[in-house]
């Protein structure tokens, strides 16, 4: 198999975490550390709104923002609708090549990945991609 064909379906962690808009950013925090995820979905009226990556809260951090008073709604990458940024999304049956592709061309080191329902499954690391590398093209 090749990156080419090899579909990110396996390469995404499912076990997502979950805030709503109102979360504060160190409640986002809280619920990243401790389950070691580096980005979390942002839920409001039912469907994703958002994601809020470790990048996201470094940078609030950096900027000397309240932990207690900006809520996730206000530093989230938005996902207004499938497909659109500043929220980099695909579905599961995408290939690893594309996906790298997206990365690389946004910019991004997390997708919102998708089944064929629309429903959201998890979320796409660029670890999640190096482990394809390694599996898929015998990288490292």
């Amino acid at each position: 198999m090749s990156i080419e064909k090899e579909e990110i379906g396996r390469y995404v962690r499912r076990d997502v975490a979950w805030v709503d808009g109102n979360t504060s950013l160190r409640e986002a925090i809280i619920r990243m550390a401790a389950r070691d995820f580096d980005a979390v979905l942002v839920r409001e009226k039912g469907g994703v709104a958002g994601i809020i990556t470790d990048t996201d809260i470094l940078n609030h951090v950096a900027a000397g923002k309240d932990l207690d008073k900006v809520k996730a709604r206000e530093f989230m990458s938005r996902c207004e609708l499938k497909g659109t940024s500043p929220c980099s999304q695909l579905s599961e049956d995408e290939t690893v090549a594309n996906a790298i592709k997206v990365m690389a061309g946004e910019g991004k080191h997390h997708i919102i990945v998708w089944d064929a329902e629309g429903r959201p499954i998890g979320v796409l690391s660029s670890r999640g991609l190096i482990k394809a590398l390694r599996e898929v093209a015998g990288v490292c």
